[in-house]
């Protein structure tokens, strides 16, 4: 796994506040009930303000790529959540030919360099 810097700002601090607690913050739509991924500033739906809301760790692959470069395969994936935004991020502990679309996935957090140092972010793995 390569070192990378995540950077906080203003905006996605919440985000990364609730990595670092183990949940996965998303934006939330208080008009029209939907949720948007991280990112996202207004409601795509009905053009309202988003919040920060807890979203459900949980979703399904519905594209990725695998790096077979280095001594284990990276696995990069789009995952879609059960609360309906895609997010992507890398898939752990799942053997290539395990990976499929609608494989079903929980998300956890980890530091994204060898130092443990930074910022938390997702990462998927096989769901139970």
């Amino acid at each position: 796994m390569n070192d990378i810097v995540v950077a906080r700002d203003a905006f996605s601090a919440p985000f990364y506040d609730g990595a670092a607690a183990g949940q996965l913050m998303l934006r939330g739509c208080a008009r029209c009930d939907r949720r948007w991924a991280p990112a996202t500033r207004s409601c795509t739906a009905c053009g309202a303000e988003l919040e920060w809301v807890r979203g459900r760790p949980a979703g399904v692959i519905v594209s990725w790529t695998i790096d077979p470069a280095g001594p284990e395969p990276v696995i990069s994936a789009v995952v879609e959540l059960e609360d309906g935004p895609w997010l992507p991020g890398r898939l752990a502990d799942a053997p290539p030919e395990l990976v499929s679309g609608k494989l079903a996935v929980v998300v956890t957090f980890e530091y994204p360099n060898r130092q443990g140092l930074g910022e938390r972010v997702p990462v998927f793995r096989p769901r139970d």
